[in-house]
């Protein structure tokens, strides 16, 4: 695949696409910008393991995501067979060794975070290049991996562009193991014991969203659903008779003031990620609000 034209406005004039001569060039521009480009906070370089299972291993860059999900990232400057295996098996190893993750977060973020993790690894290939036999792979397997293919501009390497392959539909709500006490308040639970009206309500907002551009994906988690691009834009959380939907933008005063139903919780806990709360009870309601999640989409 050809490199998209980037064209100078001002400067009149095409920024000429370039190349990355080492791997690390690459780790290290993602691993010293992480939480701005895939709103991943940065764990460890290099992690290497060794046990009697799985032998020796080393993963590239470990991080931990919005939804306080462990996050593998594996690098590769052109088109390779392995790393879509390579990140499947990390993925795999993290699950068999919590313990050592948890006292990762645990030394870098602290108690309040480890407590939080999400159990349910995904995975993040970046690459120059993938083909469509990577993607079919990767939705064939059914699981959390993200294809991100990577472009660099410049005679100095000054910018980088980022290009979703995939879309990710998974459902993740039965892997994780935490907060068992709250078991009748997990997403799956609550979707399944819904009336028929505001489940067909959910159905649609999920639909919504999921097509406001191919580069969206939607995974289920154990207390609510994500939606993203390259980074989370959007949190659905159910109760018994009402819809709540998280955005990834700041409160507008001027813009949302003459909505009684979103609120600033910038600064309170809650399920999902997003500094805006969004109460829908009917489809009306939803579409007076629809711009404010492609709002979301287009910042995030």
């Amino acid at each position: 695949m050809s490199k998209p034209i980037i064209f100078d406005i001002k400067n009149k004039k095409t920024i000429k696409p370039n190349n990355l001569n080492l791997e690390k060039q690459l780790q290290n521009i993602i691993e010293q910008n992480m939480e701005s480009i895939f709103g991943v906070k940065f764990l460890a370089s290099e992690y290497t393991f060794k046990d009697n299972v799985n032998g020796e291993g080393r993963i590239d860059s470990l991080g931990l995501d919005e939804s306080n999900r462990p996050v593998v990232i594996e690098y590769k400057l052109s088109e390779n067979k392995t790393v879509i295996n390579q990140t499947l098996f990390y993925m795999d190893w993290l699950k068999d060794h919590k313990a050592d993750f948890e006292l990762l977060v645990l030394q870098k973020f602290g108690k309040d975070v480890k407590e939080k993790i999400e159990w349910v690894p995904r995975g993040i290939c970046i690459a120059e290049t993938f083909t469509k036999y990577d993607n079919g792979a990767v939705n064939q397997m059914n699981v959390d991996i993200s294809l991100i293919q990577y472009y660099i501009y410049g005679e100095n390497h000054e910018l980088i562009a980022f290009e979703s392959m995939n879309r990710i539909i998974h459902d993740n709500s039965n892997n994780s193991n935490q907060y068992n006490s709250y078991e009748h308040q997990t997403y799956s639970y609550i979707y399944n014991n819904l009336d028929a009206t505001l489940k067909g309500l959910v159905d649609e907002i999920s639909f919504r969203i999921l097509n406001i551009a191919e580069d969206v994906s939607e995974s289920e988690l154990k207390y609510y659903k994500a939606f993203k691009t390259i980074k989370n834009f959007a949190s659905l959380v159910l109760n018994k008779s009402k819809i709540k939907i998280y955005l990834n933008i700041d409160y507008n005063h001027d813009n949302m003031k003459d909505f009684n139903n979103i609120k600033d919780v910038k600064n309170k806990g809650h399920w999902g990620n997003g500094n805006i709360e969004i109460s829908i009870n009917n489809i009306d309601e939803f579409n007076s609000i629809f711009h404010f999640i492609k709002e979301s989409y287009d910042i995030n």
